[in-house]
């Protein structure tokens, strides 16, 4: 055998090494055709603001995903013929993690089921397992009581396959709308449902569905009305409105000199619903007694001596200072201020059969034009006695909470500052808020085709993007042309033909859904996601007619920005509840009752004060895990999926500390990222969960029962692990859901207006609330952001060691005399061109680019050099590298 250069071989194998760091880098390169932050490849839920390179989304990849989704189904009905069988549910949460990526960090999954009506919107792995094969029969914390029988149990699906009507593909995110079949092997029946799709790819370049609306082709003979609401929002506006006026007028009243308090006094008994007076509500021990009678919680957002007040004395104190011989020393009388006029904006609206919730901000102004400072408010209420309207009966409303406050937002450092301000470009992400107000913005575009302002043409060109991007509309009456994927078919469904008899002959179902008239229309949201430019949304649209009838439809909805930064439509799919899956689901859930060892119809202090321990010790296990970004994010959400209603209907929540424009949360992402933190659409939110809290109790000021709902006001007094106790001012709504669980569909929380600290983080010492919200996730940022980076380093780093050894290796053999170069050829060589190429004695040539130095060789120089003479050198052997 030949001699070795170690040398030689040390920089052949360190360049190859380092070629090899190279070509995976750029073999990933070549793969990745998408560049996007990783909170778009997960839907807006991801807090790094890493890039992750991933292929793009094509028509191509959307079918295939569909017939795997498809293909896949059938397999698992073939599973499933035993609906109690531990394989088909196990069959299932694998089909779900593969189809919907639940297993993926941050992805977020909206599914409505053809059938659901009671928890029609799945947003977790085990409502999709429980829609497919049925409810855990041994689970007495089921929430999907009405998947009696699963989707695919007994079921034996010989076909599944899908039609497209349309596919649209954008960079982030790809939609489908169509008609999906399934064909029954057993029966050899067919079961057709409209569908609309989405789908991303996940950090892995996997394809996942995280959008998929099921619904029942509509039938002539559905029953759309909903019952309407003994509460309107034009009876809470009306209410909240004779509050403000009402205090006008008693300042009125005072300043001339009048009986200021015999208004006072008549405004109370009127507006608010407070015990009769033959009632002694102190004298009963019976709590739930005291709670169902007639009490009225008020906290005042000025107040500095009494903060929570439940008696008629206490509320009248607030309003025209009466309380100083009654221990209240320090009210002024809101009243006493003069005010001259009432300004106000409702945020959100709950409106049922027997109270409702309105939450926003009110201010006041003076006769010098001075402003009070702008407060947060809720109010909550209940039936009054029937008064005559324009010889009509009409409930009162009364209310019976009010809940005030002053914002206290905290400090905000340049990450953290409000970034919502100003006008909307073009490119600009779209944030929850930007949803709303274009939701909203659509509601009174069409009202307004109803009223005559605008006509079906100019209301379809200014709220659909059938200009921009391909629309997938499907209404939820169209049967004969169930989708309307043209700028003309939408026209028409929203204008109908100019007379009936244009309709009869052409065949079509066009009456006009613009021209009912309606006027209102809102949007109740379940789920909303936010990515780039796009937003969408899933939940409930209700439509209220002139005449007083309200349809309610389940909804799929999809907007994008133009280049104007409007957004504008382009996803809607909308259907009414299958009557007989709402017989079914209401048979179901009366079976359910009547098994369950729970009341489900009504509520009592014990139920309430039980929640608000749970609660409680919820907010404690988060700060246990928030020095781990990955398991806070991942527990908060099933912490608000378990406490929060957002599977019932509309959630307000008024936050502290955070920017004008995010303290009202009426999203489950909203309240996620007030536990959580780092969110990009909600800049000032540290993360209420990341404090941590070591101890958690609740002091109640009143609880209030109707029924299946209750109230409750008080302190909330948090403790963190270096015994610093932080109190907030609480007000909950809570509801009983039909499963038999609490949860909470109001919540508002406020800083005590005589408290020294502008936010629960204040009472720590220096920048410590940095240290705890950033430590781990600026980790985690860095990891994720410098990936490949950190890949590439570990290469040239072993490269390197490489060179080293073999250094040592080479260092070791000269000093021994086993390896010397002969250099008796080179005393004769005086330039490059006289070089004697072919190795002594055997012939051997030498590569055109090697030249020798101490045993040495060298790439890319294309020179010889002469260095003397060494005794005993010697030619490389035929073995060394790059001899022939």
């Amino acid at each position: 055998m030949g001699r070795f250069d170690g040398r030689s071989l040390a920089f052949v194998v360190f360049f190859a090494v380092a070629a090899l760091a190279q070509a995976a880098i750029a073999a990933i390169d070549a793969e990745a055709e998408l560049e996007l932050p990783l909170q778009q490849v997960v839907c807006g839920r991801g807090t790094l603001s890493a890039r992750i390179k991933v292929p793009l989304l094509t028509v191509h990849s959307v079918e295939q995903a569909q017939a795997s989704w498809a293909r896949d189904l059938v397999a698992l009905s073939e599973t499933c013929k035993e609906p109690s069988s531990k394989a088909c549910r196990g069959k299932a949460g694998d089909f779900a993690d593969l189809h919907y990526g639940f297993q993926v960090e941050g992805q977020v999954v909206l599914l409505k089921p053809p059938q659901a009506v009671q928890k029609p919107f799945r947003r977790s792995r085990k409502g999709v397992v429980s829609w497919l094969v049925g409810a855990e029969a041994d689970d007495d914390d089921d929430e999907f009581a009405e998947d009696s029988v699963g989707f695919v149990v007994n079921r034996t699906w010989k076909k599944v396959w899908f039609e497209n009507a349309q596919v649209a593909v954008e960079p982030g995110q790809a939609l489908a709308i169509g008609t999906v079949y399934f064909s029954n092997g057993t029966k050899g029946t067919e079961y057709k449902v409209d569908f609309s799709c989405g789908f991303v790819r996940d950090t892995s370049g996997e394809v996942r569905t995280n959008l998929q609306f099921f619904s029942e082709p509509f039938k002539v003979g559905y029953n759309k009305t909903t019952p309407k609401s003994d509460f309107t929002t034009d009876a809470v506006r009306k209410t909240i409105k004779n509050f403000g006026d009402s205090v006008i007028s008693i300042g009125q009243r005072h300043k001339r000199g009048w009986d200021y308090q015999g208004r006072a006094l008549e405004f109370l008994q009127t507006s608010f619903h407070f015990p009769p007076s033959f009632f002694d509500f102190s004298s009963t021990k019976d709590d739930d007694r005291r709670a169902t009678e007639s009490v009225v919680l008020f906290k005042p957002a000025d107040a500095k001596g009494l903060q929570i007040r439940t008696t008629f004395d206490e509320v009248m104190s607030y309003f025209v200072a009466t309380g100083k011989g009654k221990g209240i020393k320090d009210d002024p009388g809101l009243a006493l201020q003069h005010w001259e006029s009432f300004a106000f904006d409702i945020e959100g609206y709950i409106l049922l059969t027997d109270y409702a919730w309105a939450m926003g901000e009110y201010s006041f102004r003076d006769g010098n034009g001075q402003k009070s400072p702008k407060a947060q408010f809720v109010f909550g209420f209940r039936k009054g006695p029937g008064i005559e309207v324009d010889g009509v009966m009409e409930g009162k409303l009364l209310i019976d909470i009010f809940h005030a406050s002053f914002p206290h937002d905290g400090k905000a450092s340049a990450s953290r500052s409000d970034t919502s301000g100003g006008a909307t470009v073009a490119g600009e992400p779209v944030t929850p808020e930007d949803l709303e107000e274009a939701q909203e913005r659509w509601g009174k575009l069409l009202v307004q085709v109803g009223s005559g302002y605008r006509s079906a043409a100019e209301f379809v060109d200014t709220a659909y993007a059938y200009d921009l991007r391909p629309v997938l509309f499907k209404p939820a009456e169209a049967t004969k042309v169930p989708f309307r994927l043209t700028r003309e078919s939408a026209i028409s469904f929203f204008g109908g033909r100019k007379n009936k008899s244009a309709m009869k002959k052409n065949g079509t179902e066009d009456w006009g859904f613009a021209l009912k008239p309606w006027s209102l229309v809102s949007f109740e949201n379940d789920e909303v996601l936010t990515f780039g430019d796009q937003a969408y949304a899933m939940g409930h649209v209700c439509y209220v007619g002139e005449q007083g009838g309200e349809q309610r439809l389940q909804f799929l909805a999809g907007w994008i920005r133009d280049p104007s930064g409007t957004l504008r439509m382009r996803l809607m799919h909308s259907s009414y509840p299958d009557p007989k899956a709402v017989a079914a689901a209401a048979t179901i859930v009366a079976a359910e009752k009547k098994k369950s060892k729970v009341d489900r119809k009504s509520i009592s202090v014990k139920d309430v004060t039980e929640f608000m321990s749970a609660f409680s010790s919820g907010l404690v296990a988060l700060g246990k895990v928030s020095r781990n970004a990955t398991a806070l994010r991942s527990q908060t959400v099933d912490f608000v999926d378990k406490f929060y209603a957002f599977g019932e209907g509309p959630v307000l929540q008024k936050v502290t500390e955070a920017s004008a424009s995010t303290r009202f949360r009426m999203t489950r992402h909203g309240v996620i990222s007030y536990l959580v933190g780092e969110d990009p659409f909600f800049p000032n939110d540290r993360g209420f969960a990341r404090r941590p809290w070591s101890k958690v109790r609740f002091e109640s000021k009143g609880i209030i029962i109707s029924s299946e709902r209750a109230k409750a006001m008080g302190i909330w007094y948090f403790t963190d692990p270096s015994g610093i106790e932080v109190p907030l001012e609480i007000s909950h709504g809570l509801l009983r859901d039909f499963d038999g669980k609490l949860r909470l569909e109001v919540e508002f929380v406020s800083i005590p207006y005589t408290a020294t600290m502008n936010s629960t983080w204040s009472t720590l010492p220096g920048d410590i609330e940095d240290e705890l919200v950033n430590k781990v996730v600026k980790s985690e940022q860095f990891v994720v952001s410098n990936f490949w980076n950190i890949v590439a380093g570990i290469f040239v780093f072993l490269g390197i060691a490489v060179v080293l050894y073999f250094s040592w290796a080479w260092e070791t053999h000269a000093n021994s005399g086993l390896q010397m170069l002969n250099l008796e050829a080179a005393r004769d060589v005086t330039n490059a061109s006289n070089i004697n190429r072919s190795r002594p004695n055997t012939g051997a040539t030498l590569p055109p680019n090697y030249y020798a130095y101490q045993g040495s060789y060298q790439i890319g120089t294309g020179r010889y050099q002469s260095i003397g003479n060494k005794a005993g050198s010697a030619w490389p052997s035929a073995g060394h590298p790059g001899v022939s």
